[in-house]
């Protein structure tokens, strides 16, 4: 194949997060302060200027001080970035108290973002689902790409495009007529061979009233390196008794094992040895749905890895049995992973793109990974860190199957990782973040970003706080959590983009707590909305719902309530759907006595649809304390806010929302990850 340099469907720019810190009143008269730096987002290439504006309130002194980490910034916030790539800081300090400061971080670099436009269900599009951009991977390169290609028109939801054709660069690589108008949902296709070089990947729709195409999705294809350690199989590498496997290079030379025929790395019954792959290139090992590597390990340390890239692979079988541990970090499983990927209407069949299995004693890490494709799954495999304190520890999960499966577990923390499923416009369901079979607490799951999918957070047990739920597609955020399962301190944006389906916005639970939290649901650009929560059946309840912000539903259904009977207590929360044409009380008599209805007021406007880039998530130049950082300022209430001191009094802390005005509350951390 001919390479192509990537020119177009991207720009080159700069990344700007904006954080937002407020300072509670304490008696002066300025130190009620708030101020918020804007834009959120630009694009700005390295040499070149953006204009920066912050906003002071709650002082009368509305003087802004400026200061940078790279680059130029002058007394009124116009930045000149550096012509040296990597990451600074715009920072706004109030003149009236210097502890109000906003942060903006600036990444500089050659290579910029790509936003995919806003679609409307009320039109038809098409879209590349995967790979994401700037995906790279090593020649001769397979490259795995699914599209999504609707054919909607006004209340149509199961039209899709007779006919797409797949491009790397110039070539058609796939051409797909499933024939029949039947709801394919994912077309698939896919290149293999390609040399090395800078392409785009793009489809497009041929529909009988025109052709469409979608972005272009820049991608690279590289050598695999020199220097290191070498290893090839070309049989399968079986290991028995007491032996150990160790390929170990470095970040310069890294070692390099491939399989031309799909060999793999398995473990023989009773096998004790260790396996360790540190700083590798792994190539070619396994088969379609056939695992590369497959073992059982049994004792601590037994198996490490770390720093490697798995590339046209078979997903990996890990089984860590009696006093096992495992530390696998800082891998990439590539968006080629060697998983079937199913029909979406068959989503029950689908295949990991990883499997974590055997419940040993010993603790066990999987931190700082970037797995394409799908899931990963926890069989019945406790004792886990899913992430950890810091930006580096935290996973990205992103594809067309993406997310966390977990299987009869207990003792599982998941905490900083981001999981974009990367899901169509549809019927059937998908998750982020599923609990199945005898799943029992401890279960934390903290300061995540989970965007997409249907049902994004299935079967729920135990605490689930500070985390973002953000592009739900259809259906709601929840469905179903456990008896004495809390939520709390969470954020939920955007319960689907399209006007034709019936997302219902809110929560189907079974029992629990939900206090706390902010759900925007997204307002009028959305058609039927169901009530905020819907009970599962007629025997559970939510012990307590107080303290959370519902705005933005709208149209034709009671959206300023819960269903009758969905909450044994509820009050101290904050209605505003100003697009409803229909509301209604709780159904309870004595609930809502001290709920809020009007505007919450928040300090910045919704950002629908998300603002980042998959490949900048991918890539590690945005992270998810920026993402985090940067909803919490968005949902920061404003001076003057109705929801500011309108909590439950017996409750930490005295504002209504996930996002408190700046009051010491020690429960306020949404937003706030990392050191």
């Amino acid at each position: 194949m001919q390479a192509m340099s990537v020119h177009r469907g991207f720009r080159s720019g700069v990344w700007v997060i904006a954080v937002v810190v407020a300072i509670a009143a304490c008696g002066g008269p300025d130190e009620d302060v708030v101020i918020t730096i804007s834009p959120a987002v630009a694009s700005v290439a390295a040499g070149q200027t953006v204009q920066f504006m912050a906003t002071v309130t709650g002082s009368h002194n509305t003087k802004v001080n400026w200061g940078a980490t790279g680059g130029d910034i002058s007394s009124g916030g116009l930045y000149t970035a550096p012509a040296a790539g990597g990451g600074y800081t715009v920072q706004a300090i109030a003149d009236a108290n210097s502890k109000a400061k906003a942060t903006a971080l600036v990444n500089v670099n050659g290579e910029g973002s790509v936003l995919e436009p806003f679609y409307d269900s009320q039109h038809p599009y098409v879209q590349v689902m995967t790979p994401m951009p700037f995906a790279t991977y090593f020649a001769p390169a397979t490259i795995r790409v699914w599209a999504h290609a609707p054919d909607y028109g006004g209340d149509n939801v199961n039209s899709y495009s007779p006919h797409v054709d797949f491009y790397l660069g110039t070539t058609m690589i796939g051409s797909v007529s499933p024939g029949g108008g039947d709801p394919v949902d994912y077309y698939e296709a896919q290149a293999t061979g390609v040399p090395t070089g800078s392409y785009e990947v793009f489809v497009r729709s041929r529909l009988a009233s025109g052709t469409i195409e979608s972005i272009h999705v820049p991608i690279k294809v590289i050598d695999v390196p020199t220097g290191g350690p070498k290893m090839d199989l070309t049989s399968d590498l079986v290991l028995s008794g007491s032996t150990s496997f160790e390929l170990i290079g470095s970040a310069s030379s890294p070692a390099v094992l491939t399989s031309s025929n799909g060999s793999r790395i398995r473990s023989a019954a009773g096998w004790t040895g260790h396996l360790t792959i540190r700083n590798a290139d792994v190539i070619g090992l396994g088969k379609m749905d056939v695992p590369g590597i497959e073992v059982t390990v049994t004792s601590t340390n037994a198996l490490e890895i770390t720093d490697s890239i798995f590339d046209r692979c078979g997903p990996p079988a890990l089984t860590a049995s009696d006093r096992a541990t495992m530390t696998i970090r800082g891998n990439t499983f590539q968006p080629n992973i060697l998983t079937p990927v199913n029909d979406q209407a068959d989503y029950a069949g689908s295949h990991p793109s990883l499997v974590l299995a055997g419940n040993s004693s010993g603790a066990k890490v999987f931190a700082g990974n970037n797995v394409g494709v799908s899931f990963v799954r926890f069989d019945g495999s406790s004792h886990w860190l899913v992430g950890g304190d810091h930006d580096t520890d935290g996973n990205i999960f992103m594809g067309v199957r993406a997310g966390m499966e977990f299987d009869s577990v207990t003792d599982i923390t998941i905490r900083g990782n981001f999981s974009f499923h990367r899901y169509p416009f549809g019927w059937s369901q998908g998750h982020n973040l599923d609990f199945e079979g005898d799943t029992a607490n401890p279960i934390l799951v903290e300061h995540n970003v989970f965007r997409s999918s249907s049902w994004m957070i299935q079967s729920l047990v135990g605490e689930f706080r500070y985390n973002l739920l953000v592009d739900n597609i259809n259906e709601a955020f929840f469905r179903s959590y456990d008896t004495g399962t809390r939520v709390h301190h969470n954020v939920l944006v955007n319960c689907g983009f399209q006007r034709a389906f019936l997302p219902s916005g809110g929560v189907l639970f079974a029992a629990g707590t939900f206090d706390a939290n902010t759900i925007d649901v997204g307002g009028a650009q959305l058609g039927w909305i169901n009530s905020p929560f819907i009970p599962s059946d007629s025997q559970h309840h939510l012990t307590s719902l107080r303290n959370n912000v519902f705005t933005g539903f709208a149209y034709d259904q009671s959206t300023n309530v819960v269903e009758s009977g969905a909450a044994t207590s509820a009050d101290y929360n904050a209605f505003y759907n100003p697009d409803t044409t229909k509301l209604r009380p709780y159904g309870d008599t004595g609930l809502g006595s001290h709920d809020v209805h009007t505007d919450p007021r928040f300090a910045q406007p919704r950002s629908i649809p998300f603002p980042i880039g998959d490949g900048d998530v991918w890539r590690r130049r945005v992270t998810v304390s920026q993402i985090l950082a940067l909803y919490r300022s968005i949902y920061t209430p404003a001076s003057g806010s109705p929801l500011i001191d309108a909590g439950d009094p017996a409750s930490t802390g005295v504002d209504i929302g996930a996002v408190g005005a700046g009051v010491a509350d020690p429960a306020d951390k949404f937003g706030r990850f990392g050191p």
